[in-house]
């Protein structure tokens, strides 16, 4: 069976459509994950001076949602 040009050209496109896809995903999975370090980084709290029993700041609630870091852009 041959196939035409065209069948090839369409099916090469799905293809680069899927991986386009794909490398959109991946992208965004890593943004998630920086994310989630992020956050693990502003909720910690430094080790209290034995001295002292309440740390000297409080870190502050954020509240981010997928949204604005879609809206954000890269970086």
């Amino acid at each position: 069976m041959s196939r035409s040009a065209a069948d090839v050209s369409c099916d090469l496109s799905d293809w680069e459509s899927v991986v386009m896809e794909h490398e959109h995903w991946t992208t965004l999975v890593r943004q998630l994950e920086d994310l989630v370090a992020v956050q693990s980084l502003l909720l910690m709290r430094p080790a209290a001076p034995y001295s002292c029993s309440t740390p000297p700041w409080e870190p502050e609630t954020l509240s981010i949602t997928l949204k604005q870091v879609l809206d954000g852009g890269k970086g």
